[in-house]
């Protein structure tokens, strides 16, 4: 489903508290002991099986948010019942995240650590990169959206209101979606930190968890304001419009 494709990246995450690029790569290059190796590796096998593992659960929860969030009639006890689930799922992952890092971190030399670091930047810098064009084109999608508005919307009053309402929420996605990226392995002090406590890192999971809650809340927020301002009809021709577009950003990202 085309809306899948949005929700993964607006409610989307980094990698995770484990994961640098190349990691496996670097492990076997720069850490000495080969016992302590095995261990790091079979660790980060551990923690790839429960990523997989957690983005299936993911998908399936998106694709069946997206479908209830198109309906008029969805109630907002469903919303709440909803983000309850994904962030019980969320909170397994990063506990497993946590102790995974934690038990890595045990295992490597500060100058190991740090020739890591330093071979990593490269492949860091690029997927900064990369998650600034997914935002550009998101942008792009949302700037559509909004000019189409006007065209499913004919009363001026209704497209003030609406267009009030898109652009509140576009500023809410940008403003979270840059802080998740700016939870990286560059620019985030306790990710670098080798010896960071597991109270530091659990930190770093709990600002992750209250940025995906922002995100969700003006997503949820936004939609029962435009439901509130359009009747049925109109609302189907937003969504259909919304759905030809995602279309083309989906096209574009492939």
């Amino acid at each position: 489903m085309l809306w899948i494709a949005l929700f993964l990246l607006i409610f989307g995450k980094p990698e995770g508290l484990t994961l640098i690029p190349k990691f496996n790569k670097n492990v076997k290059k720069h850490v000495e002991s080969e016992e302590n190796k095995k261990e790091i590796l079979a660790s980060i096998k551990d923690f790839k099986k429960a990523k997989k593992a957690h983005n299936k659960t993911e998908k399936k929860f998106l694709k069946h948010f997206a479908v209830n969030s198109l309906k008029r009639d969805t109630p907002e006890e469903f919303f709440e019942i909803s983000f309850k689930k994904m962030e019980s799922a969320q909170n397994q992952f990063d506990q497993k995240s946590v102790e995974i890092r934690l038990k890595v971190q045990e295992l490597i030399k500060e100058e190991e650590w740090q020739k890591i670091l330093d071979a990593s930047e490269k492949g860091l810098l690029k997927e900064q990169k990369n998650n600034e064009k997914a935002l550009q084109k998101l942008n792009k999608v949302i700037e559509k959206v909004k000019k189409k508005l006007a065209d499913d919307l004919p009363n001026p009053d209704k497209q003030k209101q609406a267009l009030a309402i898109a652009d509140q929420l576009h500023d809410d996605i940008n403003q979270q979606v840059r802080a998740f990226f700016k939870i990286n392995y560059l620019e985030n002090d306790t990710l670098r930190n080798l010896h960071a406590t597991k109270t530091a890192i659990e930190a770093v999971t709990q600002d992750m968890k209250q940025i995906r809650k922002n995100i969700y809340d003006a997503f949820v927020e936004a939609r029962f304001e435009m439901i509130e301002v359009t009747n049925e009809q109109e609302w189907d021709a937003i969504v259909k419009s919304i759905n030809k577009l995602l279309k083309l950003f989906v096209k574009a990202d492939n």
